[in-house]
């Protein structure tokens, strides 16, 4: 047995160094990959291992498709097979009843399969679980149904015949000129760069943040609904463009070429090359394409064996053949250098006077029956740090959530800088300047720790879509100044040194500190920590300590939630009471570590108190 360990830490290491050898020499990688596809049709094979060449990039196209909502945002969608099959219906009716080339006929499978996809999109990517799996299967099935029955225009089940190939400049492009290869190679890799500049950008890591943990993305200022939809458009679009494709290739097609197991395909190639990976969607395509080729001689029985490897795969490597963790250190933009970057955080101007920066009144928040928080009024100015302090239950962080947007209130108001903010979602109030951390840590435990910290960033970033896939001078000049600020931040706390590793390989006092970067970076005034000091030794929370007074000095504002009255009484300048929903006692700590009501929700009264002090 410590054999099998020792040669599977022996794999590990060996795929660890191979990443680390490829990654210094991308580009040459790169360029070798694109001229072995370009120079394998030009050896002597048989027309069939072409064809076959041609399926395994026309399902990789889909492949790279399907990855973004399901390896990226993690929204497994079982319904590719109809976008496939509304982009090849919609080039192939296009070209023999309107006249269409390929060429002008493929913008519109495109589209189409893309406004298909937002239809979808808009109401089931609200839902959680598996039920978009669920709509989209049924999504599919009735595309299938409408094709086999609308035989006005698809013809029914008898299909579309003699679909014509494409054209380029008078030139029929064939398996027997290469042509067909070299234009599904075009698409193919065109797909990849389209998905690869879309991952490394800040829509890339909302994709994932929004996958780690949906509510900390959120929080963060991301808008989820809006990027799930859009990575299943984008995948839906995709689809659309390999089915148009498909349709001039096979020149016949039918609803039964578009039936669940297509789906199933494309879903599997994912999982076996591996989710969130783009590089994988190749080798599984490769492998689950040409698969039932090969065994061929197996007969009926290959597919048997085909299903065994594909359920050992899921067994023994559930993250795919290529997702493992990568090594790799994060790049930095071109431009940036780290060791140039200084370690002071900015500072917020402040006003001599002392003004409110939140006011909290009369607010209240029933669940059911239940009064969690009843008629709560509350201030905190400008450079304070105060605390909100109570028994479990107490209602401490149910006020968190009401700050932040998750719970609407039932009653009562919520100004920050002046302005109503209560029942505004949780997107709105990041960006005016008010962020969190939670009480149980949510970070996005596999994005690397200066990814983390970039997510933080993502609610003040400008750039959009269109600067993204074209790396407009806007895109660099802020990933440039965006790297440069989670840099910084990082040096301040003190883990820069860490900020290519995984957040969830840091200790856990390093991940609350984490917590708090990813708060600093959204550009918050007021920053909401729910106790930060929980499970840390003593010496973890007199940093912490010292951390936060370095924070208040630097013009930040902190409302805080803590357990530990050591860390509550050393750093607060306010604190709030609260028992049972209700406000109890406010002022200076040492005029609560003396107030009767204090001492009676805390140890049961004033007798029991002295009690405990004689004891």
């Amino acid at each position: 047995m410590s054999d099998l360990f020792q040669n599977a830490n022996q794999a590990g290491n060996f795929w660890e160094r191979a990443e680390m050898f490829f990654a210094r020499r991308r580009l040459a990688v790169i360029a070798l990959f694109v001229i072995l596809l370009l120079g394998l049709p030009l050896i002597d094979t048989p027309s069939y291992v072409k064809r076959i060449y041609v399926l395994i990039m026309i399902y990789g196209t889909l492949a790279l498709g399907l990855n973004l909502p399901t390896g990226y945002t993690g929204q497994v969608s079982l319904g590719n097979a109809a976008f496939f099959a509304i982009g090849a219906y919609t080039s192939a009716l296009l070209v023999t009843k309107a006249e269409f080339g390929f060429f002008a006929a493929l913008p519109f499978a495109a589209l189409l399969a893309g406004v298909a996809g937002l239809m979808v999109g808009l109401p089931s990517l609200r839902l959680s679980g598996s039920y978009l799996s669920i709509v989209t299967l049924g999504f599919a099935e009735i595309v299938r149904m409408i094709l086999a029955n609308w035989q006005t225009v698809t013809n029914g089940p008898m299909g579309v015949k003699n679909i014509p190939r494409p054209f380029f400049f008078g030139l029929e492009l064939s398996l027997r000129n290469n042509g067909a290869y070299y234009l599904i190679l075009v698409i193919l890799l065109f797909t990849a760069l389209l998905c690869y500049v879309l991952v490394c950008s800040k829509i890339g890591r909302a994709f994932v943040a929004i996958k780690e943990d949906e509510l900390a993305a959120t929080m963060m200022g991301i808008k989820t609904v809006y990027y799930k939809v859009l990575a299943f458009v984008l995948s839906a679009a995709i689809s659309g463009v390999a089915g148009a494709f498909y349709a001039h290739f096979m020149r016949y097609i039918d609803p039964n070429s578009f039936t669940f197991d297509t789906s199933i395909l494309i879903l599997s190639i994912v999982i076996l090359g591996g989710m969130g990976t783009l590089r994988g969607m190749y080798l599984g395509a490769a492998l689950l394409v040409s698969f039932p080729e090969v065994l061929r001689f197996l007969d009926r029985y290959r597919f048997v064996f085909y299903g065994l490897v594909l359920v050992l795969m899921m067994r023994f490597r559930p993250q795919g053949i290529l997702g493992w963790q990568s090594k790799v250190p994060y790049r930095f933009p071109s431009g940036v250098r780290r060791d140039n970057i200084g370690t002071n955080l900015e500072s917020i101007p402040l006003s001599d006077e002392k003004e409110p920066l939140m006011e909290v009144k009369n607010v209240v928040k029933r669940f059911g029956g239940l009064a969690a928080v009843s008629d709560v009024s509350f201030h905190v100015d400008r450079g304070e740090i105060v605390s909100i302090i109570g028994p479990n239950g107490a209602g401490k962080t149910t006020i968190f959530n009401i700050l932040t947007g998750i719970y609407e209130i039932d009653g009562g108001e919520i100004l920050f800088e002046r302005g109503l903010i209560h029942n505004a979602k949780p997107q709105n109030i990041v960006k005016m300047g008010v962020s969190r951390t939670f009480q149980n840590i949510r970070l996005f435990p596999n994005m690397r720790v200066i990814e983390n910290v970039l997510v933080g960033t993502h609610v003040n970033t400008r750039y959009g879509f269109f600067d993204a896939v074209f790396r407009t001078a806007r895109f660099r000049r802020e990933e440039a100044a965006k790297t440069e600020k989670a840099v910084k931040i990082l040096k301040s706390i003190g883990l820069d040194y860490r900020m290519h590793d995984y957040a969830k390989n840091l200790p856990y006092g390093e991940q609350r500190k984490l917590e708090i970067a990813r708060a600093i970076a959204t550009d918050a005034r007021l920053l909401l920590l729910d106790e930060p000091a929980a499970g840390m030794n003593p010496q973890e929370s007199n940093n912490l300590l010292e951390f936060i007074r370095l924070l208040r000095d630097r013009g930040y504002t902190i409302l805080l939630i803590e357990h530990d009255m050591n860390v509550v009484m050393n750093i607060s300048d306010r604190i709030y009471v609260l028992d049972y929903g209700k406000l109890i006692a406010q002022g200076l700590p040492g005029e609560i570590t003396k107030n009767p009501k204090v001492i009676e929700a805390y140890l049961g009264g004033v007798k029991e108190h002295a009690k405990h002090k004689r004891t």
